[in-house]
């Protein structure tokens, strides 16, 4: 199974690529804030399993599970570039270099992005720029690493009662 965590890294990097802020970060309640300007990347929500599969491996005799689930981020931009860096990212993350690097350390795609949303926030009484919009990224998150043993049998021995003698 990929970690949450791996698939934060790797927005992370496709955003430092698509991007020209050099400080781009995962945001946690009362983590430091950087200087400026930033971007910050907020997990909002992760979808339950639907329609997983699953596969015999017969060298090993294991049930693996396989299956995709979507992935909902939201970006912040912060400072006096936030209009244009997220107009910048949101733009190449469909490019196929960004989707390409995204891809080599996380097997997903990107499905979505919403429209910029331009939210300047009031800051020690002046007015600071701040742009989000949402990212969503279908995952294939069950990578057939998780595995159960059913009790594969490859013989049957059967005994017919009706059977004459």
């Amino acid at each position: 199974m990929i970690s949450n965590n791996e698939i934060e890294d790797a927005l992370r990097g496709a955003i430092l690529l698509a991007g020209q802020n050099d400080r781009v970060i995962i945001k946690y309640p009362n983590g430091p804030r950087p200087e400026l300007p930033y971007t910050a990347i907020y997990k909002l929500s992760g979808s339950k399993p639907i329609d997983d599969w699953e596969v015999l491996n017969k060298n090993t005799n294991q049930v693996e599970t396989y299956g995709y689930r979507e992935f909902v981020f939201q970006l912040d931009f912060y400072g006096d570039n936030a209009l244009d860096e997220a107009s910048r990212v949101q733009g190449r993350l469909f490019s196929q270099t960004v989707r390409e690097a995204l891809k080599i350390n996380v097997p997903c795609s990107i499905l979505d992005a919403t429209a910029l949303n331009n939210q300047p926030v009031l800051l020690d009484a002046e007015f600071e720029d701040r742009v989000t919009f949402d990212v969503t990224l279908m995952v294939a998150q069950e990578d057939g690493s998780t595995s159960e043993d059913l009790g594969y049998f490859d013989t049957v021995n059967t005994n017919w009662t009706n059977e004459p003698n």
